[in-house]
């Protein structure tokens, strides 16, 4: 994964601004002095660790080499616990976990039992400096692989911003999402959200939408839903006066 580093001696992010870069994995914004969110958008959605391909747990900080066996796979990303081979039931995908805990999928006989695991939560002493991605969830297996549309979503990326005062207007979004498992009649399991990261050392104003949010894994009908993606983490360190009437979604 790429890490994007950029400095100003001061940003305004309105919707028609000079576009600050957007890599793969982490966006990392340093601001001398002011930092103004005026109806503009930084979206680092998706951009995490992967989601498992067809048979594939995903992606996450503990393990960033696709598990393509069934059994535990890592910390955080969606698991392939159910035998893959077993073609007699769909099992849809577990959702990647971060701030909390993946949900666990389900298959399409609901009442035989549940699908492919969802993930557990992590990093809660050391994400803010570790910077962890969102991880990835599994993908669904069983007789629907061969479709298309089996994968897991991707986790979110990474936002750390660092200025001396932050004001973020009543239409501006700083988001981190997680992706939405591949749907059809067989849904991989949604990504975990990522991270989203203020170090502000004077006054942070927030009127708009931070989110860390886990991705969806929506199939034809509830049965054919894989778990959703867990929450993500939004950090807000101030040395000033801290307002918030906006909406933050995302372990605080």
């Amino acid at each position: 994964f790429s890490t994007q580093n950029a400095s100003w001696d001061a940003f305004t992010l309105s919707p028609n601004p000079a576009t600050p870069p957007l890599g793969n994995g982490r966006l990392i914004m340093n601001i001398g002095s002011l930092m103004l969110f005026h109806g503009g958008a930084i979206d680092m959605s998706a951009k995490g660790y992967t989601g498992g391909d067809a048979y594939h747990s995903g992606l996450s900080a503990g393990n960033a080499i696709p598990w393509n066996g069934y059994g535990n796979s890592s910390t955080g990303a969606g698991k392939v616990i159910i035998n893959p081979a077993d073609s007699s039931t769909s099992y849809y995908g577990g959702g990647g976990g971060y701030g909390t805990a993946g949900g666990n999928g389900n298959n399409d006989t609901p009442l035989l039992g549940g699908g492919q695991l969802g993930g557990s939560a992590f990093g809660a002493s050391d994400f803010t400096s570790k910077l962890y991605l969102g991880s990835g969830g599994s993908s669904a297996t069983g007789g629907c692989v061969p479709e298309n549309g089996s994968a897991g979503g991707n986790g979110g990326g990474v936002v750390w911003i660092t200025a001396n005062k932050v004001y973020i207007d009543s239409s501006s979004v700083v988001s981190a999402n997680g992706g939405s498992g591949a749907p059809y009649n067989c849904a991989g399991g949604g990504g975990s959200g990522g991270l989203v990261l203020f170090d502000v050392s004077g006054d942070f104003s927030n009127a708009g939408t931070i989110s860390a949010s886990g991705g969806t894994s929506k199939g034809w009908s509830w049965y054919y839903e894989g778990g959703a993606g867990g929450l993500g983490r939004i950090k807000i360190n101030s040395g000033g006066t801290l307002t918030n009437t906006g909406t933050i979604t995302g372990v605080q």
